[in-house]
């Protein structure tokens, strides 16, 4: 049975070039052509613009297939073998007909999937390991708990989210909150669907480094408050 990628892409435009458009790639010696495509955009050193690269890929990779478990009940393989990854310049996307086990069993397929990605990120532009893992868990956690506030069903959200990173097997723990009537608080599953669940950052993309740009709503480098109060504007407006 195919995967509901269409529906998706119906429900949800802003995916549909990462998982219909752009070129077919395969193993890795595309990645720094890749990167250095968004030099001019972003005019950020090269080892800050692979940083920037690797946040972009889990916004258009992973988002799109974590948005299919929460919204629509499939459950697509992040075995990139067993699928298409593609690449359009600077932005890569994903597509797949494959489903995995559960959840977990994506997670840990990602893992395995992006090992390579990652190595070559630190051959190439000298970048650590662990800040890249962490986008990468942060990628996972972040898309579900969207993809749960987006379809009314923040608990599911938050039960995919720990099911992907538990299958990862990166990136640090971290507290689920809550937006309840303006109020934050930490998350519980008897909130149901009357909450925004967010959860901070662990790691950071770098574009507020670009010129011209700004720290991100959620960015880890924002003070507390502010970032606690531009959750909850975010929660006002999505209800």
């Amino acid at each position: 049975m195919s995967l509901p990628w269409a529906s998706l892409v119906a429900d949800s435009p802003r995916f549909e070039q990462f998982v219909f458009g752009g070129s077919e790639v395969t193993g890795t010696d595309w990645v720094p052509e890749s990167v250095r495509a968004g030099a001019e955009q972003f005019r950020l050193p090269e080892r800050q613009l692979a940083q920037l690269w690797w946040y972009s890929f889990g916004n258009s990779v992973i988002a799109p297939a974590v948005h299919l478990m929460v919204g629509y009940e499939a459950i697509p393989s992040l075995d990139f073998s067993a699928g298409r990854v593609t690449r359009e310049g600077f932005w890569c996307g994903f597509h797949t007909e494959q489903s995995a086990e559960s959840a977990k069993a994506a997670g840990a397929e990602l893992a395995e999937s992006v090992a390579p990605l990652i190595d070559v990120l630190g051959s190439t532009f000298e970048l650590r390991p662990a800040p890249l893992w962490a986008l990468t868990a942060d990628a996972l956690r972040q898309s579900a708990l969207e993809a749960g506030n987006e379809n009314f069903d923040p608990v599911l959200g938050v039960e995919v989210a720990r099911d992907l990173i538990a299958g990862l097997g990166k990136g640090a723990e971290v507290d689920f909150s809550a937006v309840v009537d303006g109020e934050i608080m930490a998350f519980d599953p008897s909130l149901g669907d009357g909450c925004f669940v967010f959860a901070r950052r662990m790691s950071c993309c770098m574009v507020y480094r670009s010129p011209g740009s700004g720290l991100c709503t959620s960015c880890p480098k924002r003070p507390d408050a502010r970032r606690e109060a531009d959750m909850i504007a975010l929660a006002d407006s999505a209800y």
